[in-house]
């Protein structure tokens, strides 16, 4: 069944935006967000008083508030969306996997297809902290629908890597633009001789809009044919965006001067100074 959870924590404390957190990590191990502070959950319903419990347990009653909405089986019907962020669907997903003709015949939440498991092999590291837990929620969303995803997490990735029939995903961290041009992400990653073109991918139309690119130097140019070529690895599923990662910096306390930014390259100022 389809539950809608919704929640309102007061996080006037630190101990509020400790709970929001929870509440929120909560969620997703269970379902989707689908507006901020909204989760679809498509649970059972021994695991329906599970999440409740559990969720009951994190918040204070004398401050924050949680509403349940019972969609039941057919949801779909009472549910429209609008605009942006259309979310996904895991029982539309179930139906094309039976329509290709992979199906759980055993009963082991697997399904297969010809004697062969629907199994993916997900490579990735440690040393970006949310890439394990991107992993285990991959995990956690493809099982719901039947896949296997066997997950190594490991400082011998690299490795690995080079071993082209020991992995089907691999999944790293980057700075697409570290000095802002557009045109870096794609020499490294996405063409025929970039170094970091692990999954072998190959297009001959971003071959040539990257021609066009390397040998055109108004800004504006740039930026058109940059996103083209964003758009060509969209539509082949070359590559997955998935996320945004947190990144946290440590400093002495004599450093003055230091100011974030979305590109590393930049935080390295004239105003940077260490007394």
């Amino acid at each position: 069944m389809m539950v809608l959870i919704t929640y309102d924590v007061n996080t006037t404390d630190k101990d509020g935006q400790k709970r929001l957190r929870r509440v929120a990590k909560k969620c997703v191990d269970y379902g989707q967000r689908v507006q901020n502070s909204v989760f679809e959950c498509l649970l059972e319903p021994a695991q329906f008083v599970m999440l409740k419990n559990e969720l009951e347990a994190i918040i204070d009653v004398g401050k924050d508030s949680l509403r349940y909405y019972m969609l039941g089986s057919n949801w779909k019907r009472k549910v429209e969306h609008v605009g942006a962020k259309e979310t996904y669907d895991p029982e539309g997903a179930k139906a094309v996997l039976e329509a290709a003709g992979w199906v759980d015949s055993d009963g082991d939440g697997v399904r297969e297809k010809d004697g062969q498991k629907l199994t993916i092999r997900w490579l990735t590291y440690p040393g970006r902290m949310e890439l394990p837990l991107l992993a285990e929620s991959a995990q956690a969303t493809l099982g719901a629908i039947g896949f296997d995803v066997q997950v190594n997490s490991t400082a011998n990735h690299a490795d690995i890597r080079k071993q082209k029939d020991a992995w089907d995903v691999y999944v790293s961290a980057m700075v697409t633009a570290p000095t802002g041009d557009p045109e870096y992400f794609f020499t490294t990653e996405c063409m025929d001789a970039s170094t970091k073109n692990f999954g072998n991918y190959h297009s001959d139309r971003l071959e040539s809009l990257e021609n066009q690119l390397h040998t055109t130097f108004d800004v504006a140019e740039r930026s058109r044919l940059a996103t083209q070529m964003q758009q060509t690895i969209l539509d082949d599923n070359g590559y997955f965006f998935t996320s945004f990662l947190t990144m946290g910096i440590v400093a002495d306390s004599d450093v003055s001067g230091l100011e974030t930014h979305p590109c590393d390259y930049y935080e390295i100022t004239v105003d940077l100074d260490v007394s």
